[in-house]
């Protein structure tokens, strides 16, 4: 049995929206951190045009930060990059939450869990994951925000705008 994080794919269909979450693990030596949980880093965190996990490597199209839309109410499409540095010591059973909120700092849309599993290992490892949301509802125009918790603490957030073209 080989040690570390098991892969997860997984796709979960609501309405008109569709979230595709991929999971998968390789070892780096080069690491560069943003924000730290207790045992797991963020090292890398991207709003984009869509994100692809192979196998733990990360392709990540076209990184964004606003969106211009002909009139509201629009629909929005982009993909989420992370990847996570694991630090031995870390293990069991973790829930990832992603929740999109507004100015007012209410959710958008249900928050979307996705539960893993990371076992006992001997050395770090990284966690990759690519996350691609199509035809999010974004009812007026401004500020929005990807918030992201573990285990339900804060672990990052990523501020995209919204305007009229």
């Amino acid at each position: 049995m080989q040690s570390g994080i098991r892969c997860i794919t997984g796709k979960i269909f609501e309405g008109r929206r569709s979230l595709r979450i991929a999971f998968g693990y390789s070892r780096y030596q080069i690491r560069y951190f943003c924000v730290e949980s207790e045992n797991m880093e963020v090292e890398l965190y991207a709003l984009c045009q869509g994100a692809y996990n192979n196998n733990g490597q990360l392709t990540i199209v076209n990184t964004i930060d606003n969106f211009r839309v002909p009139s509201f109410p629009a629909r929005i499409s982009f993909g989420l990059a992370l990847k996570f540095y694991i630090l031995p010591g870390e293990e069991g059973e973790k829930t990832l939450t992603i929740t999109i909120l507004n100015e007012k700092r209410t959710s958008i849309i249900p928050p979307i869990p996705a539960q893993f599993q990371i076992e006992r290992m001997e050395k770090a490892s990284h966690l990759a994951l690519a996350l691609n949301m199509q035809n999010v509802m974004i009812e007026t125009p401004g500020e929005y925000i990807v918030h992201l918790e573990l285990d339900g603490s804060r672990l990052n957030n990523y501020a995209f705008e919204v305007k009229q073209l």
